[in-house]
């Protein structure tokens, strides 16, 4: 049979879905100067792709999803990130990426995790550093074998279905050498909890303030369906140390969708079947 990358070569469409669910194929053409394109279409007959993703001087990182594997692809001015369904896809791209000049990066050739912050039963915190850009960031490490316990993917997938200002940002995921590793953005202002240890109660009007942007974050959460479940002083962060008002809600690690079977079984535990 017929490799899917044989198939790009030779200019044919191939299912490769964005996981954002904005393309489901992509093919492969070059410009005059012979240089890369994936062309990027909605279905596999469309006239015209929905657009084009220049492939030289990109970089192509394995991450992954709730869903499984992904090639994640950084150019000069975007990023797509597209979704493998199973180790076997994800292979047979990254060969044809390899054949193209562009070789897949994992986790340790991108982050560098420089201090430890924090340990619970199934993770380890850390803050790392982008060695692509030089950025600061906050790297979650679940060892893949307590993945179960840990809840990593459903975290995973609270995050990406709920991009809010006032909620931490998931940057990206990977999976590999025995740990699924989440990057997170960091907050430069600390805990809730730190903050008032050190400074005393928030005025009045601060606290307005802030409480107003957590009840924002959790309208969106409740919106899509998810509960926090582990809401508290310690999993509320400052982004602003200058700013006490600034804060954003962290630690996704007990989250649950409303109609997974967890909250169903909870549900039932306290007699409701809504």
């Amino acid at each position: 049979m017929e490799k899917r990358y044989q198939q790009l070569f030779k200019g044919k469409r191939i299912d490769f879905p964005l996981a954002t669910g904005a393309a489901s194929h992509v093919s492969l053409t070059y410009d005059e100067k012979k240089n890369p394109y994936l062309l990027c279409w909605t279905y596999i007959y469309q006239e015209k792709p929905e657009f084009t993703v220049p492939l030289k001087g990109c970089r192509i990182i394995n991450n992954i999803t709730e869903i499984g594997p992904c090639i994640h692809i950084i150019t000069s001015n975007e990023e797509y990130q597209f979704q493998c369904r199973s180790k076997e896809e994800f292979d047979e791209m990254s060969q044809f990426f390899n054949m193209l000049g562009y070789p897949i990066l994992g986790f340790k050739n991108v982050y560098v995790l420089n201090k430890k912050i924090g340990k619970g039963s199934f993770s380890t915190a850390y803050i790392g550093t982008n060695i692509l850009y030089g950025n600061r960031v906050v790297v979650k490490e679940v060892d893949k074998s307590k993945v179960k316990e840990s809840n990593v993917y459903t975290e995973i997938e609270v995050l990406r279905k709920v991009m809010h200002k006032y909620i931490i940002k998931l940057i990206s995921a990977y999976e590999q050498e025995g740990f699924v590793y989440l990057v997170l953005e960091y907050l430069k202002g600390g805990e809730l909890f730190e903050y008032l240890n050190n400074n005393g109660p928030y005025t009045e009007q601060v606290a307005k303030k802030a409480l107003k942007r957590v009840l924002i974050a959790l309208e969106a959460l409740h919106s899509n369906g998810v509960v926090h479940r582990d809401l508290k002083m310690e999993n509320l962060m400052l982004e602003n140390p200058n700013d006490p008002s600034s804060l954003k809600i962290i630690d996704f690690g007990l989250a649950s969708f409303l109609n997974s079977n967890k909250m169903r079984s909870i549900k039932k535990m306290y007699g409701r079947n809504d």
